[in-house]
């Protein structure tokens, strides 16, 4: 219960009533297992508002309202990520210039332009999924994007000398993957059963930005950083998002 908790304090900005003190550094690795249900625990809550608000509200401006407390729940952590990697390798071409750039909080051009097209491209595709999927969707994107952080903080070197995740988790390190791809499980059987197709194939392209990004940040930067993480958890659930929605 402890790991969950530790996993709650860090994606979510939800109380916790956890053990005093700084976890221990197993606590710390154990936690991550927990990763994909409390993802999966968000994505519930956004799918609850999403289909509450549906009972008097068009879809937009339920999936906007949905997406606005899954923002407030989440500190909006990804979509940081998101826009501080954007800016970052959009505007610095060494490494030093993306390591700065990244860590600035101030948001430019390139992590603008990022967040307004990825957040309206999921907005409106969660709006598309029909009523019938759309709340099983919102679920099991949320636990399956969770899943690949564990599995890039797993398998990705990190950037030297960064900190936070990348000193927490170091690639290679003993981390429980295979125990949070069975608690992902669960969450993602809905859409597996209601899309097989599609939602495999969302999978697939889900591993493919997982190695691309990956040897991208190792080129540009030497390895990835809480950020680039991050930015990667916003793409599996956006990619997720608009596989279920395409029809052939």
């Amino acid at each position: 219960m402890n790991g969950f908790l530790t996993a709650l304090s860090f994606l979510t900005r939800i109380p916790v009533n956890g053990p005093a003190g700084r976890p221990s550094e197993d606590g710390l690795r154990r936690c991550l297992m927990w990763f994909p249900m409390v993802g999966a625990c968000l994505g519930l809550i956004t799918a609850l508002v999403f289909m509450t608000a549906r009972m008097g509200f068009p879809p937009l401006i339920a999936a906007g309202l949905a997406l606005l407390v899954e923002l407030r729940l989440s500190g909006a952590m990804h979509e940081d990520a998101l826009g501080d990697s954007s800016d970052a390798f959009g505007g610095g071409w060494k490494r030093e210039d993306v390591l700065r750039i990244m860590k600035d909080s101030r948001l430019g051009t390139y992590g603008v332009s990022a967040l307004i097209f990825g957040i309206g491209l999921r907005w409106v595709g969660i709006t598309y999924l029909g009523d019938d999927l759309a709340p099983f969707a919102i679920v099991g994107a949320a636990a399956l994007a969770r899943l690949l952080v564990v599995v890039h903080l797993h398998q990705i070197p990190a950037a030297s000398g960064r900190g936070g995740l990348s000193d927490t988790w170091p690639a290679g390190s003993d981390l429980p993957v295979k125990q949070a791809a069975i608690l992902t499980l669960p969450a993602c059987l809905p859409i597996l059963v209601l899309a097989p197709v599609r939602t495999l194939v969302a999978m697939g392209l889900c591993w493919s930005a997982h190695v691309v990004w990956g040897r991208y940040v190792q080129k540009r930067i030497g390895g990835r950083t809480g950020d680039t993480v991050g930015a990667l958890a916003f793409a599996a659930q956006l990619i997720i998002t608009l596989c279920l929605v395409y029809r052939a």
